[in-house]
């Protein structure tokens, strides 16, 4: 695995992470930025894909910036954390049988 195919591939485990842990709320794009700790143009592309394949689902709330202003939620389908457990549990085991840190999302 490439050093980029790493990264992006860390993002997504920490996006995925903050779902995980309140798997049946809804989160704003600023909030799952700031959880993240990711610029809004690195977490944009992820919810996308993610949203793509079935992983999120989304729906517009209005937002406090005004009465006309929307924004969009995302809360993960249950397929989503279905397979979003099993990936985990699968770098857990990794991480385990190698000495290595499990790293935190």
């Amino acid at each position: 695995m490439s050093r980029q195919e790493k990264i992006l591939r860390a993002r997504f485990l920490r996006i995925l992470g903050i779902f995980l842990n309140k798997p049946w709320s809804w989160y704003t794009e600023a909030a799952i930025c700031s959880q993240a700790n990711m610029l809004h143009r690195t977490v944009y592309p992820i919810l996308t894909q993610m949203e793509d394949v079935g992983w999120l689902e989304l729906k517009w709330i209005l937002t406090p910036h005004g009465k006309h202003s929307r924004g969009r939620a995302f809360q993960a389908t249950p397929k989503a954390i279905e397979r979003g457990k099993q990936v985990f549990d699968e770098q857990s085991q990794k991480h385990q049988f190698s000495g290595a840190p499990i790293p935190t999302c």
